[in-house]
């Protein structure tokens, strides 16, 4: 579990409880991200979404909308989709695993 992670002059930090769970990010101009289970609260302690096995539950402007993961065999997400089918993210193990945002994603397998 690290304590803070750190790329130049960004660093992201953690707070944990005692029995190692994640409470707390510390992000860039002192914005945190709350963790409670499976939720995930903003800076001003509202529900930003929602975590659950097959990906994650948003909230955006008060309406919830579903994005669903496709995972690696590590367990790593490698696709996001929406609902009706449309992919919104891809995961490319050669570019460091940097998300991608597309309509229509070509996933290659490596």
């Amino acid at each position: 579990m690290p304590k803070s992670i750190a790329k130049g002059t960004d660093n992201i930090g953690y707070i944990y409880s005692a029995a190692g769970e994640k409470l707390a990010k510390k992000m860039k101009e002192g914005t945190y991200q709350y963790y409670a289970g499976n939720m995930v609260y903003d800076n001003v302690q509202s529900l930003k979404y929602l975590l659950f096995d097959e990906g994650l539950v948003n909230k955006s402007s008060g309406v919830y909308s579903y994005e669903y993961h496709l995972k690696d065999h590590l367990g790593n997400t490698r696709v996001a989709f929406q609902p009706n089918g449309s992919g919104t993210t891809t995961s490319r193990v050669a570019e460091y695993s940097r998300l991608d945002k597309c309509s229509v994603c070509e996933i290659k397998f490596y």
